[in-house]
């Protein structure tokens, strides 16, 4: 088969050869593909680091949960073979953005995709639904303060920010190793349905949290741009209901750390547990598998750069959203 600097698919000569190209093992095989996952010690996060560890990457995992981070090298250290590397922070930190890109430029000269995906719900103030009171209005709004709502950007939303900067070098040098081709550099921001949603339903009364999705969205798009002279892509996913430490009364923790929804856990398209206002037409939570599949897509794509991927079962069709 002769070699193609493009694609080696086109350069592919018989049928065994493309196919042989195009199977799932080499086509997402992530060797040499070294990322970091902000709030990668549970939930979601963890979900891609497991994926991308068990593919091949190198996978540095960032959180502020010491309990969860120790509990994720006890479980996949030995099976990681080295792959694996943990560090505690405080993301919602400038300074410690800078820190930990230090850090890891100490054991990693280049990294090819990280993922901002630390994220925090933060408290609620759903609007009353059976009065036309402006003062009840306000009395159930005025529960949020100044805090409420800082200390959920922060993590959310200003960490993303700091996050992309800090390792905008890392990022950049991946074009000069070897798995650069393969694994151009890429920021990946976890966003939300929450970001279309005009429905306050949708995070359960969380004005900040919906707010900062929001927010995290239209950063991802404002990176994609101003980041093409320095050939860095920008892309993000926006789940719906998955079972994480955020949905804690939906789920029960399971031996290798995750969450996990059961049929039981659903009445028709509402969820038993949070009233029967958010919907999800599927009538069962997201499997771990399916997003594995969009973070490999994610990871292994070249050619997806400003895009934000709805992964929510349909909810979106039965709220109002934009």
């Amino acid at each position: 088969m002769s070699a193609s600097p493009f694609s080696p698919a086109y350069a592919a000569q018989t049928p065994d050869e493309l196919f042989a190209l195009l199977n799932a093992g080499p086509l997402f095989n992530l060797d040499g593909l070294v990322a970091v996952i902000t709030g990668g010690a549970s939930g979601i996060g963890l979900m891609i680091g497991t994926t991308l560890l068990a593919n091949g990457a190198v996978v540095h995992v960032v959180d502020r949960s010491k309990d969860d981070l120790q509990n994720v090298q006890t479980i996949y250290s030995a099976k990681a073979a080295g792959r694996l590397l943990v560090h505690e922070a405080d993301v919602s930190l400038k300074s410690e953005a800078t820190r930990i890109a230090e850090v890891i430029a100490q054991s990693s000269p280049y990294v090819n995709v990280l993922f901002n995906n630390a994220g925090i719900s933060g408290a609620g103030a759903p609007v009353p639904k059976d009065t036309t009171d402006p003062k009840a209005f306000v009395e159930a709004m005025n529960a949020l303060d100044e805090n409420a709502f800082n200390s959920v950007f922060a993590v959310n939303t200003f960490s993303a920010y700091f996050f992309a900067v800090a390792f905008l070098p890392l990022l950049c040098a991946s074009a000069e190793n070897p798995a650069g081709n393969r694994f151009p550099p890429q920021i990946i921001n976890t966003c939300s349905l929450n970001a279309w949603s005009n429905d306050l339903a949708t995070s359960w009364g969380k004005w900040p949290y919906q707010l900062s999705k929001g927010a995290i969205h239209h950063l991802t798009k404002l990176l994609a741009h101003e980041l093409i002279p320095l050939k860095v892509r920008v892309n993000g996913f926006a789940p719906g209901l998955f079972a994480t430490g955020m949905t804690r009364s939906l789920a029960a923790r399971t031996p290798l750390g995750f969450t996990e929804t059961t049929p039981a856990q659903f009445n028709g398209e509402s969820v038993i547990g949070y009233g029967n206002d958010f919907k999800l037409p599927v009538k069962e939570g997201a499997r771990f598998e399916d997003l594995s599949g969009l973070a490999l897509m994610l990871v292994t794509n070249r050619f997806v750069n400003g895009e934000i991927v709805l992964i929510d079962g349909g909810s979106l069709l039965r709220h109002v959203a934009y």
